[in-house]
């Protein structure tokens, strides 16, 4: 699903795209991405199926050059592709180093090896700005959990996923670090972690922090019992999963985790957007734009939508 953004992203473009993840058209047709690039409300959707399985017979119909699909999670989701003739370049995930894979290897494949050195170069920066953060002891850093799921049942991000890095980078600590990758759990297992701030996802439609803020149990958590629930922002692509755009992803969350001791305002956030998107997507938006993907700001009384 991140692969069509990415490729935009690295390419300044959307000429090169001929299908792409039904998901990615959702992000792509309801938000920031297809504002800027128009042309990406008419890429076929029909490309793949549930689960990531292949619609073999569109695919040939679009004739494609070659095919970004996810390469750990069984070869029959690779097979069908190559026994027709085409070109796979098949992706894995574990975290930030293969995010910065990705981008290389798309930079690569179209010819603009330079362009994943300029986006690199911006995560470096970023992370740089935000080791002060990433030091600090545990006891000064708030409990935050990410809720891969949180309606169709609970799923906590544990250690190892991205999620995790993005919050020890942005100066908080994972609340389910005593489990390993992506795991169901029940609400009494995150009541008993109690965290200071929970993190919803951008995958589950119509998602708003009551969820949490009315349920029996997860209302007694000290995040909800303070208002600090809320939900991932969504830009060109979402901000919970890793994409281009995850340096502005590491500011947000360094803003919501440590607001003094990282110094970001609401402005700051601003100025980050509409740079960031020149750099990523070649696009000048304008601080309205930016501020759709903030508003509002983690002082306003409505805690529904993301700060």
């Amino acid at each position: 699903m991140p692969a069509a953004a990415m490729v935009v992203a690295v390419d300044r473009s959307a000429k090169r795209l001929v299908g792409m993840h039904r998901q990615s058209g959702v992000d792509a047709g309801g938000q920031i991405l297809v504002r800027m690039f128009p042309s990406l409300r008419e890429i076929s959707t029909d490309v793949v199926g549930e689960g990531f399985m292949p619609n073999v017979e569109e695919i040939l119909s679009i004739r494609p050059d070659l095919i970004l699909q996810w390469g750990d999670r069984g070869d029959a989701l690779i097979r069908p592709l190559e026994a027709v003739g085409l070109t796979v370049a098949a992706f894995t995930f574990r975290g930030e180093t293969d995010a910065r894979d990705w981008l290389r290897t798309i930079a690569a494949l179209i010819g603009q090896p330079e362009r994943a050195k300029t986006l690199i170069d911006w995560r470096d920066a970023v992370q740089k700005q935000l080791a002060p953060l990433a030091a600090l002891p545990s006891e000064d850093r708030p409990k935050a959990l990410y809720l891969l799921r949180a309606r169709s049942g609970l799923i906590a991000a544990g250690a190892g996923t991205f999620n995790e890095q993005s919050i020890e980078l942005a100066g908080g600590r994972n609340a389910a670090e005593g489990i390993e990758g992506s795991k169901p759990v029940n609400a009494e297992q995150v009541l008993a972690w109690n965290p200071d701030v929970i993190l919803l996802n951008t995958f589950e439609a119509n998602l708003t922090p009551d969820v949490i803020l009315k349920h029996p149990l997860l209302r007694l958590t000290e995040a909800a019992r303070t208002g600090r629930v809320f939900v991932m922002p969504t830009g060109g692509y979402r901000w919970d999963p890793p994409s281009a755009e995850s340096p502005l992803s590491w500011l947000w969350l360094a803003r919501l985790l440590q607001p003094e001791r990282s110094g970001i305002t609401r402005e700051d956030m601003v100025a980050a957007i509409i740079d960031g998107y020149k750099l990523v997507y070649g696009k000048t938006i304008d601080r309205a734009l930016a501020l759709e993907i903030l508003n509002p700001t983690p002082e306003a009384s409505d805690k529904r939508r993301t700060p």
